[in-house]
This record gives C-alpha cells, structure tokens and sequence, in this order.
C-alpha cells in the first residue's frame, strides 16, 4: 500500500485564496486520475468502490469540486493509498 502524505500548514494556507483552492483542486484532481489510470480502474469502477456516482469522481478529477477529507480517505483507501497528516508545528 502506497503513503500519501498531507502537509497541513500548506492545506490551511490555500484557505484565504480562491485562485490557491482552485489550482489545488484541480492538481489534486489530476493526481488523483493519473493514481486511478495507474491502477487501471474506470471512473465507474472507482465510484462503485467508493460509493458515489461516476459524475462524482469525473468532477473532482476535473478540479470542479473537492472532495472533504472523509471522502479524500474513502477515495485513497479504495485507490490502495494510505493517507498520513503532518500537523502544523
């Protein structure tokens, strides 16, 4: 199982900024569809492991919406990643 490893200090910091959240979505998105690919799943397949609509997971990968941290989890669980949070010091 792969580590995916979250810096919080940079997470709050996209908070003030749109055009910093907007560009964050969408890389986050694009990392999330090059994992997807690399594991061979469909938009559909990922969905139907995580629970939600393909549109769903279309849309994230798009940079249109976020994800919250709960389904950021789901979707890396089910992408075989696991998650760790670095707190800010």
């Amino acid at each position: 199982m792969m580590l995916w490893t979250l810096n919080m200090e940079k997470l709050e910091l996209l908070n003030g900024s749109s055009s910093a959240r907007e560009a964050y979505a969408y890389y986050m998105g694009q990392i999330l569809k090059d994992v997807r690919k690399n594991e061979k799943l469909t938009q559909k397949e990922l969905a139907q492991r995580v629970g939600v609509h393909k549109s769903y997971i279309s849309k994230i990968e798009k940079g249109i919406i976020e994800p919250d941290m709960t389904m950021f989890f789901r979707i890396a669980s089910a992408l075989g990643r696991t998650v760790e949070l670095i707190p800010t010091v």
